[in-house]
């Protein structure tokens, strides 16, 4: 793989951890994969296996062999051609697992971020009281 496909790569990770990140409201990141390995996934999501093909054709080949050979958790494959939409396939019977877990993620972020408020106000609340 020459270097600009390697760029392209990239930059669909980037985009697709962005726009991803933006329609289920969590964090998505690109994985640092300073060497690729079948055990590390191009995003990193909670509970989600992601891989990220930015490529002008994708047989159906690759599309089995990514969905099968996830490691760990329902696998995502997340595709886009040149000038076109997104698209992402699961297998059916995992698509539940990939609902729940996506559901879970975003209620943890929820408390979290809850529980960062309560722990502010609790901060100001003191800060007012009286000697």
């Amino acid at each position: 793989m020459g270097k600009a496909e390697r760029e392209k790569g990239k930059r669909g990770e980037r985009e697709a951890a962005k726009m991803l990140g933006a329609i289920i409201g969590l964090q998505v990141r690109r994985s640092s994969q300073y060497r690729a390995t079948e055990s590390s996934a191009d995003l990193i999501c909670p509970g989600l296996w992601i891989e990220v093909k930015r490529r002008e054709k994708l047989g159906m080949s690759e599309v089995e062999k990514v969905l099968k050979d996830a490691p760990s958790g329902p696998a995502v494959l997340m595709w886009r051609r040149n000038g076109k939409e997104w698209i992402v396939a699961c297998r059916l019977l995992e698509l539940p697992i990939l609902a729940r877990r996506v559901m879970e993620a975003m209620k943890q972020q929820m408390d979290e971020e809850q529980s960062g408020k309560s722990d502010q106000q609790g901060e100001e609340d003191d800060s007012n009281e009286l000697p």
